[in-house]
């Protein structure tokens, strides 16, 4: 199953009709990663993480893409849209050549290697208020886009980031801890926890799972 959902990931950027619209070019590009995660053991993942080695490379692992992002900016920019999965092949620039699926493909890797890198620095426990608010990511994930579109069509908005790349920074560093205390709100996490199950009262037909066969 696993491999397939890579190789239906790879295809589907040459679907001209799959792209950005109802963003389901990035499920299908992305759905190898949420498969991995649903399928993953988290607490032999925890203990892999936890090794000494793999911390350490890790670290060192994530610290060498971000030189390498930083000293050949262009080149990594132009692979912009494959790490963002919601362009088909078409849609991007020709620098990638005919044998686009290899470059997905790679993005695939350098994608794998980096969340697994990030997750090495990860501390391993709960940190007031912070845990908290990591808990509810899936809110501020949901609700920031349209805020953000917004605010991007605004004259202001756009003559502050063009103004310097230090206004651009400050305005992106408010934007992302202000949006993340607003959408952690109850008001805002209560209607997608309700999105995820409408109908909890279902769970009393499921039948019950023995545990002995399980």
């Amino acid at each position: 199953m696993f491999p397939g959902t890579i190789l239906v990931g790879l295809a589907v950027g040459y679907v001209p009709f799959i792209s950005e619209g109802f963003s389901l070019s990035r499920i299908i590009v992305f759905f190898p990663f949420f498969y991995a995660g649903y399928m993953l053991d988290r607490n032999r993942f925890a203990e892999f993480l936890d090794k000494k080695p793999v911390r350490v490379a890790g670290v060192s692992l994530f610290v060498l893409w971000f030189v390498l992002c930083f000293l050949f900016e262009k080149q990594v920019y132009l692979l912009r849209r494959l790490f963002t999965g919601q362009n088909n092949y078409d849609e991007i620039p020709n620098a990638l050549g005919p044998v686009e699926f290899l470059y997905r493909g790679l993005a695939y890797i350098i994608s794998a290697l980096i969340i697994v890198a990030f997750f090495t620095m990860v501390p391993r426990m709960n940190i007031a208020h912070m845990t908290e608010l990591g808990a509810r990511t899936l809110s501020v994930y949901f609700w920031h886009l349209p805020v953000l579109d917004i605010i991007i069509h605004r004259s202001w908005a756009v003559d502050l980031i063009h103004t310097s790349f230090w206004y651009h920074l400050l305005l992106s560093v408010v934007l992302g801890v202000g949006l993340t205390y607003l959408f952690s709100w109850k008001p805002f996490t209560v209607p997608v926890n309700w999105m995820l199950d409408p109908w909890p009262w279902l769970k009393k037909l499921r039948p019950k799972r023995n545990r002995s066969n399980a």
